[in-house]
């Protein structure tokens, strides 16, 4: 109880899924009859996934590496069994759990269509969660870095300048 209570303050400190969804919500109508992937959908009863919001899309597939969750199985750090490519990949909350970093950047890359988009959104000032596998915090420089290779449509920060409390990015694959 005490753990939840918590979590639900540091929800209210640190809003992070709150912007994100409105995000999603202001571009979703252009995405209309296309084809999306989430990775880390995250559990259902939760309301993790960004499902609801894409009801106009032509697919959207959620995945997750907790098979528990029900969505097909997918670690974007391991070769991909998808050959599917799609118009927009989501990736929310996912990328500081990840420490093969390049791995997962180059799968990215491989599951958007040519002139498809990715949305990448992480947390900068946040409290440790679901340690041990909680490893990287980014900062705007480092996601330019590891994003070269996209063009940047949107890049949105939640907080201060110098106390982000985490990044949004809008990529589009060239």
């Amino acid at each position: 109880m005490i753990l939840n209570l918590l979590r639900k303050l540091v929800h209210l400190i640190f809003p992070i899924k709150r912007p994100v969804f409105k995000y999603l919500k202001s571009i979703s109508l252009n995405y209309k009859n296309l084809d999306i992937l989430e990775i880390g959908s995250g559990d259902e009863e939760k309301k993790q996934s960004v499902i609801s919001i894409f009801k106009d899309a032509n697919t959207f597939l959620q995945t997750d590496i907790k098979e528990e969750y029900n969505h097909m199985f997918l670690d974007i750090t391991r070769p991909l069994e998808i050959e599917n490519k799609f118009d927009l990949v989501i990736c929310t909350s996912v990328l500081e759990h990840i420490f093969e970093m390049n791995l997962a950047v180059e799968n990215l890359k491989k599951l958007v269509k040519k002139e498809g988009h990715l949305f990448i959104s992480v947390p900068f000032i946040y409290p440790l969660h679901d340690e041990p596998a909680d490893y990287w915090r980014f900062t705007e420089h480092s996601l330019k870095k590891l994003f070269k290779e996209f063009k940047i449509i949107e890049f949105k920060k939640t907080g201060l300048r110098q106390f982000p409390t985490q990044y949004m990015l809008l990529l589009k694959s060239v």
